[in-house]
């Protein structure tokens, strides 16, 4: 139904989503520590963003007709064009302190690693699924990082 292309663009643009909603709040929010937070959560998904974009020549599971692939790209790429799951530049900027900024950064990288979980079943050539598989890791440690930052107090 997708192109592994579709998948890749949707990918990148999802990350450079939240990029940019890190990168608002980092510029709206006072307190220093939220802020840093913020740039670095940015930079990574920054860097996550140029690794998809690097990804090249995946098979995906079934290629499916023209028009199928077409109609699928259309609709998943206009639901994901300003995309940022449960995130929100604006509402991490009015977070009221560094554990509401770290509830909703965590809520927005759950979400991730269940779409690029649902991408990694897509795709059909082992080592782009291994490069999946290691962004997906890797959020996974967003998540643990910030959970325990979350239950260190906030701090």
């Amino acid at each position: 139904m997708f192109t592994f292309d579709d998948i890749r663009a949707i990918a990148v643009q999802i990350e450079n989503n939240g990029e940019a909603a890190y990168r608002r709040a980092a510029a709206r929010v006072e307190e220093p520590q939220v802020a840093e937070l913020f740039r670095w959560m940015a930079e990574e998904e920054q860097r996550h963003a140029r690794h998809f974009a690097g990804i090249k020549g995946a098979r995906l599971v079934e290629a499916g007709a023209d028009a199928a692939q077409r109609m699928g790209r259309e609709l998943l790429q206009e639901m994901v064009k300003d995309q940022t799951f449960s995130l929100d530049g604006d509402d991490l900027a009015a977070a009221a302190d560094i554990s509401a900024a770290l509830r909703q950064s965590l809520a927005f990288e759950e979400d991730t690693i269940l779409f690029y979980q649902f991408l990694s079943g897509l795709i059909d050539e082992a080592a782009v699924k291994e490069q999946l598989a290691a962004i997906i890791a890797e959020e996974r440690r967003h998540v643990t990082m910030l959970g325990g930052m979350l239950d260190d107090g906030g701090a």
